[in-house]
């Protein structure tokens, strides 16, 4: 039992950091599209308002920051 838990657990973690990292992805292609035109102020302000309040979540945040820094301190 406890290595199923321990499998379980493992599992969990790595759907978490997938879909955390696909929403960070698409956030960045986003904002590339933004930034070469592809999208309107008002379609990049209403995903901004969208993005601002799913990294307002515990889990996203902390995945976003620690996410942030790490790129940081590999390419200042």
């Amino acid at each position: 039992m406890k290595n199923f838990l321990l499998y379980f657990n493992t599992v969990k973690y790595l759907k978490f950091t997938q879909i955390c990292d696909m929403i960070v992805y698409d956030m960045l292609d986003f904002h590339h599209a933004h930034s070469d035109g592809l999208t309107t102020d008002e379609q990049f302000g209403s995903a901004c308002v969208a993005y601002s309040n799913l990294l307002q979540q515990p889990g996203m945040h902390t995945f976003w920051t620690t996410w942030k820094e790490a790129r940081t301190q590999e390419c200042p």
